[in-house]
């Protein structure tokens, strides 16, 4: 598969996790709750509408860089890197992070307003899920680990190109 039509999958993706976001956001998409609400499921099953948003940031500039890449003999493909690096970085662990342990802004309002009125507990055996979160950081480390080192390397290299 060739890096534009790869890119362009990347996008596509991007924006189709930024609108399935939104749906949930707003309320329209509440088939989810359910699994949601069961405490016996995996954190990745239970959290999964949480980090769509994030993921398809991630997603988004990835495909950006990758276009920009192939340009990066000019000005504003660099800057383009720059700042696709950077937001891809900084939504791959926002998504991360909120696949295993969704702040409060991560959830829409009404299941905020429908968790008060109802008196649900966040997790009622917090102690229960450490195993799976170590088991979840483990995965992810190495990648957060990789894309720190790309985007210092890229900034390294952006940094001798404007040298």
């Amino acid at each position: 598969m060739s890096p534009e039509v790869a890119s362009a999958l990347m996008f596509v993706l991007g924006v189709g996790l930024l609108y399935a976001a939104l749906l949930i956001r707003r309320g329209w998409r509440r088939w989810w709750v359910l699994r949601y609400r069961d405490y016996r499921l995996p954190l990745l099953y239970r959290n999964g509408a949480f980090p769509l948003a994030p993921s398809g940031v991630a997603l988004i500039s990835t495909s950006l860089l990758t276009v920009a890449s192939a340009h990066r003999q000019e000005t504003w493909a660099l800057v383009v890197m720059a700042l696709a690096s950077a937001a891809g970085v900084i939504s791959f662990v926002t998504a991360v992070a909120w696949t295993y342990s969704p702040p409060q802004i991560a959830k829409p309002p009404w299941l905020r307003q429908e968790e008060a009125r109802l008196g649900l507990p966040v997790d009622p055996n917090p102690r229960a899920r450490l195993f799976e979160r170590l088991w979840i950081a483990s995965i992810f480390a190495p990648l957060v680990l990789a894309l720190v080192v790309v985007v210092v390397k890229g900034t390294a290299w952006l940094i001798s190109q404007f040298n």
